[in-house]
């Protein structure tokens, strides 16, 4: 919150602010940096000091680009141009090589050009080389922005011949990390994978760990896009070394995800010369099964499109060879692809033709789950009467059958059917007698899994208390099973539910319990979720400074990720109590 200008205030007293500003500023404490440098911008404004304000609102510019605020950064730079003395070159170039990045944030990369070249031309007049490159590296990203490749080599060329490699590392690393992705995008790939090697030179003479890990995913998704995938499975098995070596369980998920991605795209191109060495010597049989495995494969690497062109192919030959038992199942998955890709009727059309194989062969298990699975199709395609009937049908077959795993996965697809028909007093009935079937059978992770849904129900029927007795059940469960995914999910709604509830004390020790699970699993974006609670939750018990680092790792994270939604609401809701906060104090004053 600003100070307001008093009678007597001096410029020495402006400039007393200004300096505490900047000194809160290069800390790092960005909120108490605004309130001094916007002191001070009142203080000089008092005493008509035109070049003190302009600094002022200059430095208040590049904190609001630190929290990325960027409209309100904008509105500051501006104001600092309209009123720097014009022997302020080096204030005034700052200003403009800021404003020319927020221009490229936004996407108005021409914008963006005409601030960068007039900051060029000052740094240039300077003789200040250092500022001049990384002025020429912002020209460069919006060149490459523009798909304009050879101005923007150009721009990063002579921002290298400027400041050399050995005087600013970390400045010529970024640079060449970007320079790689352009080359990459320009199907350079023998100069991308040289911009990026030099790029991870640096990174490991730094010892900087994040960017030596992205720069290596970097390399090893170019060697992907090149179907060169010996290269790309050395790479991330590096990559997973580098993870072990740095007990870092995030990035070893990650880099046994690029693996087994990478084997997948290897055992593709086998089966793809398996596929037609079959078809030369004419083998249905051997066709239809690679076929098959070929599909499941393209699933694995989220490849839909050609995983249903391969089922499709597979089931025809199935059919002629009149091989039911895998007639029936290719039907099944192309059907669930159909309901993944929200095209219900096509879905059902086809779960209708594999319910029909299971009545030929007489398979009454896979008939019951069959009619589970048209049920809930059924209700995608808003056909309320006919998922009704179907879901009936399959518990009564199972319960015929006594399969009581069976019985209990019908009775929750019929407390997800009266789910979404806003019926919560039947969905909670199915719901539960769905838990007590899992729990009879003595599996507690199924149970936790219905636990949760019979606490949504409880949820919208107002029965708050109700659903924190099932949520506890559920987080027993959950820990009996040894399910962590599960065991964090809870935690999470129970600390959301606390929360709700006005009791920020046990939402906060639930979820420092599910952040310490996503941790260890390594997902970073549930941590990120769950820090931007956290530090919600210690805003709500007044407690700005513990909670303003929970948001700083959050954002950090948010960013890493490139989740702008994420990021947005973490902003937000910092912002949502900083204007609380100067209204409090202006009412105070």
């Amino acid at each position: 919150m600003p100070a307001r200008a008093q009678q007597g205030d001096t410029p020495a007293n402006a400039q007393q602010q200004f300096e505490k500003g900047m000194a809160l500023m290069q800390s790092g404490a960005l909120t108490e940096a605004l309130v001094q440098l916007e002191a001070a911008q009142q203080l000089y404004a008092a005493a008509a000091d035109t070049d003190g304000e302009g600094k002022s609102w200059l430095h208040i510019g590049l904190v609001y680009m630190q929290t990325a605020q960027y409209e309100r950064a904008r509105e500051a730079l501006m104001q600092s141009l309209a009123l720097l003395d014009t022997s302020a070159k080096s204030e005034r170039g700052l200003a403009l090589l800021n404003l020319g990045r927020i221009w490229s944030q936004h996407g108005e990369y021409e914008q963006a050009l005409q601030y960068f070249e007039q900051a060029r031309s000052i740094w240039i007049a300077l003789g200040d080389a250092a500022t001049e490159a990384t002025t020429l590296y912002e020209i460069g990203k919006a060149y490459s922005a523009l798909h304009r490749p050879d101005s923007a080599t150009a721009a990063w060329q002579a921002a290298l011949n400027i400041i050399g490699d050995a005087q600013n590392e970390q400045f010529v690393g970024q640079m060449l990390t970007d320079w790689g992705d352009l080359q990459a995008t320009q199907g350079e790939k023998e100069r991308a994978l040289d911009s990026y090697k030099r790029a991870l030179d640096i990174w490991r003479t730094l010892t900087s760990k994040e960017q030596e890990q992205e720069t290596l995913a970097k390399i090893g998704q170019l060697h992907l896009a090149t179907q060169e995938y010996p290269a790309a499975l050395a790479t991330y098995e590096e990559l997973q070394t580098l993870a072990s070596q740095r007990h870092d369980p995030t990035l070893a998920i990650q880099a046994q995800t690029q693996i087994s991605l990478t084997q997948n795209y290897i055992s593709i191109a086998t089966l793809q010369n398996d596929l037609a060495q079959a078809r030369r010597l004419n083998q249905v049989d051997e066709q239809a099964q690679v076929l098959e495995s070929l599909g499941a494969l393209q699933l694995a690497i989220a490849d839909d499109g050609s995983a249903i062109s391969d089922y499709e192919q597979a089931l025809a030959l199935w059919r002629a060879v009149e091989n039911r038992a895998k007639e029936g199942f290719i039907l099944g998955r192309m059907a669930k692809l159909y309901v993944k890709w929200q095209k219900p009727q096509e879905a059902i059309d086809l779960f209708n033709q594999q319910l029909f194989v299971w009545k030929i062969t007489e398979e009454r298990e896979r008939e019951a789950a069959t009619l589970g699975d048209i049920g809930l199709a059924q209700l995608q395609n808003e056909d309320s009467d006919g998922a009704l009937t179907s879901l009936q049908r399959s518990l009564a077959l199972w319960q015929i059958l006594q399969d009581l795993a069976g019985v209990a996965g019908a009775q929750t697809n019929l407390g997800i059917y009266f789910s979404a028909e806003g019926d919560f007093a039947n969905a909670a009935f199915y719901f539960a007698q769905a838990v007590e079937t899992w729990n009879g059978l003595q599996q507690p992770a199924e149970a936790a899994a219905v636990y949760q849904q019979l606490a949504e129900s409880q949820i919208e029927q107002g029965d708050v208390p109700s659903a924190l007795a099932t949520l506890e059940k559920a987080l027993t469960a959950a820990q009996e099973a040894a399910d962590h995914l599960i065991e964090a999910t809870v935690w999470d709604r129970l600390g959301a539910l606390h929360f709700q509830q006005g009791d920020p004390e046990r939402a906060q020790k639930a979820w420092v319990q599910s952040l310490r699970i996503w941790r260890v699993g390594g997902d970073l974006s549930h941590q990120a979720a769950t820090l931007g609670n956290l530090g919600a939750v210690l805003l709500a018990q007044e407690q700005p400074d513990e909670a303003r680092p929970v948001f700083d790792e959050a954002l950090l994270i948010a960013r890493r990720l490139k989740n702008y939604a994420q990021q947005g609401k973490i902003l937000d809701t910092w912002a949502t109590f900083d204007k609380k906060q100067g209204e409090l104090y202006a009412a105070v004053d």
